[in-house]
């Protein structure tokens, strides 16, 4: 997709552009990315374990840093964990 002259005009004179923040938002991605990712279904199986590791006080992020990684970069499974964790602690409650 070629970027509009408007766009370009923008970035030249800082102003964030449409294409720019998209830019930005894909490079921060990327230097999030390790060199082996867990893919959803991975996250998925070993998310009932970093939640109840949450609940018990204890720190899954160093327990589990492959799911806390991939609870950063993937929109999708940190949905998922935010609702399965309001869901534990409603029933603790």
């Amino acid at each position: 997709m070629p970027i509009a002259t408007n766009d370009m005009n923008a970035f030249s004179k800082g102003q964030p552009s449409h294409h720019h923040n998209l830019w930005r938002k894909l490079l921060r991605m990327l230097s999030l990315t390790r060199e082996r990712e867990l893919t959803c279904s991975e996250a998925q199986e070993l998310m009932d374990s970093y939640v109840e590791l949450e609940l018990a006080g204890e720190n899954p992020q160093t327990i589990l840093p492959e799911v806390a990684q991939h609870l950063r970069i993937c929109p999708e499974c940190r949905e998922e964990h935010d609702a399965l964790l309001k869901i534990l602690k409603m029933d603790e409650g």
